[in-house]
């Protein structure tokens, strides 16, 4: 045992303390050094060429398009946008050559939301024909859908029986390629849902096309079960579906790299989970002031790396290309990073 300390033994009070404390503050600023280096050097995208997907397509990739392209009077008279802007020949003729000149050949033009009896609002079947005739060589699809429990009841018999029958006839009336599904939000194995593919691929025309928006794999940056779509689910929904577009946004980062890397990982997840082509959806929007997308993030910029690292080490039989979202928010500068993107495929 220790001898008691005699009164020119005694310790300043804090004295032992102070070595320790500090060889911790060096310990944390090394750590944080390191951390902050490796995360310098970290890249988690590449910079392509990305592969060309799998399909005979001249313009083999997709966007989003604004309901304004097809919108009924009422929709006009509830909207500010000018009809003048978008209706006709001219107008149209001049959307096709935008997007032909950025490889998009399928158009997905929004008509959601759906009403909540399940019939979908009306659009202008005339300016429906005007844009199939337009886009030679790509197809036009209705973006149909609405937000779960809102607009959509997919465990409603009756609401699935009335919207699988309006979706079938704006098909046969406008002459467009089919359907382009998109429910949110939507949990794995939401009740009714598998359902409702069964029932719209009965439905639909023959040779119509039903495709889906899905939601990414899980991850643990973003641990959201109602956003995220797991493997089981993948393989039912793409055994139902024609082809499904992954929307690979609304993470809520706040750091780039992780974004790209969450592409990046979704890509080779998506691809490897479906039977069917997958298109991964490529945000180009600028939402501010929402939890989930921060455009300085989220951008064209950030998303292709991650694409190109995704099918770095080639791309799947089933890998369909890309879709932007969407249309109507594309600035000069996304326009510009498209076709940088697009001349680099190989």
């Amino acid at each position: 045992m220790s001898a008691e300390p005699t009164s020119g033994d005694t310790v300043e009070p804090g004295r032992l303390e102070r070595p320790s404390m500090l060889r911790i503050a060096v310990a944390l600023l090394v750590v944080a050094s390191v951390t902050a280096g490796a995360y310098l050097l970290w890249s988690p995208g590449d910079s392509g060429p990305l592969p060309q997907p799998t399909t005979s397509a001249k313009h083999p990739h997709g966007a989003w398009l604004t309901h304004a392209w097809w919108g009924d009077e009422q929709w006009y008279a509830d909207s500010s946008r000018k009809r003048s802007d978008y209706f006709g020949a001219a107008n149209v003729a001049k959307l096709a050559r935008r997007m032909r000149a950025l490889g998009i050949g399928d158009w997905y033009v929004h008509a959601c939301p759906a009403h909540v009896n399940g019939d979908l609002p009306e659009v202008d079947e005339a300016q429906a024909r005007l844009l199939v005739r337009a886009n030679e060589g790509g197809q036009v699809l209705a973006w149909v859908g609405g937000v779960l429990h809102q607009h959509v009841a997919p465990s409603n018999r009756a609401w699935r029986g009335r919207f699988v029958r309006s979706a079938a006839a704006l098909v046969r009336r406008s002459g467009i390629a089919g359907i382009h599904l998109n429910i949110e939000p939507c949990p794995s194995f939401e009740p009714g849902y598998l359902e409702l593919l069964d029932e719209l691929r009965v439905a639909l025309p023959s040779g119509a096309r039903l495709s889906v928006v899905a939601y990414p794999p899980p991850s643990a940056l973003h641990p959201f079960d109602d956003v995220h779509w797991n493997e089981a689910f993948y393989r039912q929904v793409s055994k139902r579906a024609d082809d499904l577009v992954v929307m690979a946004y609304d993470t809520s980062m706040w750091l780039t790299k992780p974004y790209t890397y969450l592409v990046a990982k979704w890509t080779r997840e998506a691809l490897a989970w479906s039977s069917k082509p997958v298109r991964m959806g490529l945000p180009a929007y600028d939402d501010e002031g929402v939890g989930y997308h921060d455009p300085e993030v989220e951008n064209l910029r950030a998303a292709f790396p991650g694409l190109a690292r995704g099918l770095s080490t080639g791309a799947p039989s089933n890998y369909a290309g890309w879709a932007v979202y969407g249309e109507w928010t594309l600035s000069v500068e996304a326009e510009a990073t498209i076709k940088r993107w697009h001349a680099h495929s190989k």
